[in-house]
């Protein structure tokens, strides 16, 4: 993000500043138990591509972003890719999330 001008540093403080200093988490870690799928890699947390340990996800601060718009949002996402494990299981079935 680039700052060109006072105005346009006005605006991203009025606009933006709770976004920008108030995290909604810290030091989240996720795991996925599982035998069927194992995380290959991780998309959208620099510094933690590769799963550690039992973790499938490790991010450090999670920011919430506004929504300009009802139907639009701004932000990140993280993504996970998995590798099939078991060959008993079809890859293309949902998985469930609880």
């Amino acid at each position: 993000m680039n700052i060109n001008s006072a105005s346009e540093f006005d605006d991203l403080m009025k606009d933006d500043f709770n976004y920008m200093v108030f995290h909604c988490a810290s030091n989240l870690d996720v795991s996925i138990s599982t035998n069927d799928f194992k995380v290959e890699r991780i998309y959208g947390s620099p510094g933690y591509e590769k799963p550690e340990g039992d973790s499938a996800i490790k991010v450090m601060c999670v920011f919430p972003s506004q929504k300009p718009k009802p139907n639009e949002s701004i932000g990140g996402i993280i993504i996970l890719k998995l590798q099939l494990t078991n060959t008993n299981v079809d890859k293309f079935s949902p998985i469930k999330v609880e």
